[in-house]
């Protein structure tokens, strides 16, 4: 499309880089109940099995040497509370604060 080709240009000035991943991670059964009780129909016939080998490939990823930055992982299994309170406790880490590459 007209408007991605005429972007083309300007992003390759960008430094898109990462610095920081925050990872919300979640186990498989977790994330499987919650789109359970969300009800949307998109997400009705999303099996188990897919959710675990989702799992399994960001783990996978995320503890490699290839990641190229640091992981901060955020236990989301706690629920939105306990999400929040940790994504204020790091709040300064996570908008740009004291990085290790």
């Amino acid at each position: 499309s007209g408007v991605i080709h005429s972007q083309r240009p300007t992003n390759r000035h960008l430094d898109i880089s990462l610095d920081l991943i925050v990872y919300l991670k979640t186990s498989p059964q977790i994330v499987w109940e919650r789109m359970m009780k969300r009800g949307r129909a998109e997400e009705s016939e999303i099996p188990l099995e897919y959710l675990q080998q989702v799992h399994e490939a960001y783990e996978s990823w995320l503890n490699s040497p290839n990641v190229g930055c640091e992981v901060l992982t955020i236990d989301a299994n706690r629920g939105l509370d306990g999400v929040k309170e940790d994504l204020e406790r790091y709040t300064y880490k996570i908008l740009g604060g004291n990085h290790t590459n």
